[in-house]
């Protein structure tokens, strides 16, 4: 029936896997009765994946989970990212940066673009895992402090990362267009 009904609404992949992913979760099953899940534990970058990405030498590379965290990165992503990361004192979030750090308008010079694939990205994924805490405080969050983000996160687009050319404005680089693409594999997501 499912078929039948993204068939009908004319969903792409992404909007049809989103539809099944809400259907997965509105099985009624209640809460109570579902398996207990594991808190979430800090994440750790595990020593092959960090030497993995150091062998990536000719590009920025990072894995990130479903709630934007930049969980790990190669040198050139610890470059290319130094306004997200920071002073390194808290795990870096691309969400919050894009919503919260003012510099982000800057960093991203189509701003609304990254803003709409951002939120689409998150929409997706509270999609696959509609009782991520983590991940519903992350939403609350932005969407009291980010009008922008509680407009678009009421759209309900969603969207999957895929290949293209993204635009940035890198503080000590200046403008770069680079190419990107992604690896779907839940529950991290990895972007060279």
């Amino acid at each position: 029936m499912l078929d039948a009904i993204a068939r009908a609404l004319q969903l792409d992949d992404t909007e049809r896997t989103h539809l099944f992913d809400l259907a997965r979760a509105a099985d009624g099953i209640p809460l109570s009765s579902r398996p207990r899940r594991r808190p979430a534990k800090k994440a750790a970058s595990r020593p092959t994946l960090q030497w993995t990405l150091e062998a990536i030498t000719g590009g920025v590379a990072f894995v990130r989970n479903p709630r934007q965290d930049l969980l790990a990165t190669n040198a050139l992503g610890r470059a290319f990212y130094a306004p997200v990361i920071g002073d390194g004192g808290l795990t870096p979030n691309l969400a919050r940066f894009q919503f919260l750090d003012p510099a982000s308008r800057e960093f991203y010079p189509d701003w609304d673009l990254f803003a709409q694939m951002c939120v689409s990205i998150m929409r997706a994924e509270a999609g696959r895992d509609p009782h991520d805490r983590a991940l519903q405080d992350l939403v609350g969050e932005l969407s009291t402090r980010s009008d922008t983000f509680r407009t678009l996160w009421g759209a309900h687009d969603v969207r999957t990362h895929g290949a293209g050319t993204k635009r940035f404005h890198h503080p000590v680089v200046g403008e770069l267009a680079l190419p990107t693409r992604s690896s779907p594999s839940p529950p991290n997501r990895a972007s060279s």
